[in-house]
């Protein structure tokens, strides 16, 4: 259970367990849970791992040619494994979160809210992992949210493009070893989940099955759960009565 303020309204975020308690918020934000609130909600699929399970069983799942990789990754790449998790420093979000609105920006995909990050890590509800080469240059970055022992991949982030083939193959090792390197952390740290953050149920988008089949490669369960939003106060309704209108007026 997260709250924080965006803008003007007063904001809650539950994940998971939609049976909490709903304190004095303008809007609830849920993610994850595990029934509608009303008709407006949908479906999220996802995959997780199951951290209580033996490490043996989790790595024996993961395909063949990810584990070469990663184990050469490990033996021969001279990479840096940071984690940020407790205490985290506002210097260390601001760095990360910079790194990804980088990379957002050329993909044409959202920014993340600094102000919002900085409210999930005062509450240890953050989580950053980077890999890093030998002169600290980061290869690959992922954002997790953590809520009580589950741990949810929000973004990664991981620049390809423009890349030679070689640096590109060291980044995707990178990118495969982090995933790993967070699953055996916080199974060693009492974890119970690992949520990869989605999973796209459709057979048309391309880049999407890609990515699904990314996930796939490391083992994992398919889980089906709801996201919506919820308007309690008038505040909040007039809030999106008027941008839905400056939406419609440009366009």
């Amino acid at each position: 259970m997260i709250k924080y303020k965006h803008k003007f309204l007063k904001i809650q975020e539950i994940w998971f367990d939609n049976t909490q308690v709903v304190d004095d918020v303008d809007k609830v934000i849920y993610q994850q849970v595990q029934s509608k609130i009303d008709d407006s909600f949908e479906e999220f699929y996802t995959l997780c791992i199951e951290l209580t399970k033996d490490e043996k069983e989790i790595l024996k799942k993961i395909k063949k040619n990810f584990k070469y990789e990663i184990n050469r990754s490990k033996n021969k790449d001279k990479l840096t494994f940071n984690i940020y998790y407790n205490g985290i420093d506002d210097s260390v979000i601001e760095q990360f979160v910079e790194y990804y609105n980088k990379f957002s920006n050329k993909r044409g995909l959202s920014k993340l809210p600094l102000n919002i990050f900085k409210e999930y890590a005062k509450n240890k509800n953050l989580m950053i992992a980077a890999m890093s080469d030998k002169c600290e240059n980061i290869l690959s970055c992922h954002i997790y949210i953590v809520v009580k022992k589950r741990i949810r991949l929000k973004v990664s982030s991981s620049f390809f493009k423009d890349k030679d083939n070689e640096t590109r193959n060291l980044i995707g090792r990178a990118n495969k070893r982090l995933h790993i390197e967070v699953i055996e952390y916080c199974k060693n740290n009492g974890f119970e989940t690992y949520d990869f953050g989605g999973w796209y149920n459709g057979h048309e988008d391309r880049k999407k099955l890609g990515i699904n089949k990314f996930k796939e490669s490391f083992g994992g369960e398919q889980e089906v759960s709801y996201n919506g939003e919820v308007c309690l106060t008038l505040k909040c309704k007039i809030h999106y009565l008027l941008a839905k209108i400056k939406k419609t007026m440009r366009g």
